[in-house]
């Protein structure tokens, strides 16, 4: 699998990822609705280019140079914030997410970060996932979207150094 930093001409692909990806992975404990009205908000065209303009870098994963997944992510300071990280579901637990983690953590350590953090929803099963990569829950928060309600732990992980 190769890994490649996505450009504006990318965006619709991340766009037709997050349709193919968010409907069989959130569909178990999300409504309908939030999926549909998220997915309008989040991965409209100008929604990207705008998460592009605030700084949030995107990539893409390939296999047989077929994409089967993006990530996106942004710096602070010393945090690396992942907004995304997003696998078909053919390829979940394939190792294709730790691949894109890994790629992150080391940007995010020549960037000078000391700490990765992401949301990630209360019963997504990649809470797991997330955990086993050392990460861990700093914080249980019910954040208000729109006509919605986000479960989420905020989850965090040191970086030691460049092997992450």
């Amino acid at each position: 699998m190769e890994i490649r930093k996505a450009a504006l001409q990318d965006l619709p692909l991340i766009q037709q990822l997050a349709q193919d990806i968010w409907w069989p992975t959130y569909k178990a404990y999300i409504s309908e609705a939030q999926i549909s009205f998220m997915l309008t908000q989040i991965y409209q065209l100008d929604a990207l280019k705008a998460q592009m303009a605030e700084g949030h870098s995107f990539i893409l994963l390939y296999q047989d140079e077929k994409a089967v997944g993006f990530s996106s992510y942004s710096f602070s300071q010393t945090v690396c914030k992942i907004h995304k990280l997003y696998i078909l579901p053919a390829l979940q637990g394939m190792g294709a997410g730790k691949q894109i983690m890994n790629y992150i953590g080391a940007e995010a350590f020549v960037h000078g970060a000391t700490l990765l953090r992401l949301n990630v929803n209360r019963n997504n099963p990649a809470l797991h996932f997330y955990q086993r990569l050392g990460f861990q829950i700093a914080e249980e928060v019910d954040i208000p979207y729109y006509d919605f309600i986000l479960n989420d732990y905020i989850m965090e992980r040191h970086i030691e150094d460049a092997d992450c």
